[in-house]
């Protein structure tokens, strides 16, 4: 039963993502693979093998000259074929 309650919190926080990055959801999660300090991202979420998730941690420090955009470069160079949120 907590299993099933984390499963849904997780597809609850991926589909939050989706829209807020103004991609659409996908109709399922079928893989979710979580990367953590993934080439400096702070978390790389790879869903479905065709979505991949940047999220990145600003608490207690500052924006970064151009490191979204320098992240956005370097998922695209590693996974060409998936859209970014």
């Amino acid at each position: 039963a907590a299993d099933e309650k984390l499963h849904a919190a997780g597809r609850d926080f991926l589909s939050r993502l989706h829209v807020a990055g103004g991609a659409v959801k996908p109709t399922e999660y079928r893989s979710v693979t979580v990367k953590s300090q993934y080439e400096d991202i702070d978390v790389l979420v790879l869903v479905n093998d065709n979505i991949a998730v940047v999220i990145e941690d600003k608490t207690d420090t500052a924006d970064q000259s151009d490191q979204l955009t320098r992240y956005r470069e370097l998922v695209k160079a590693k996974f060409p074929d998936r859209p970014q949120i």
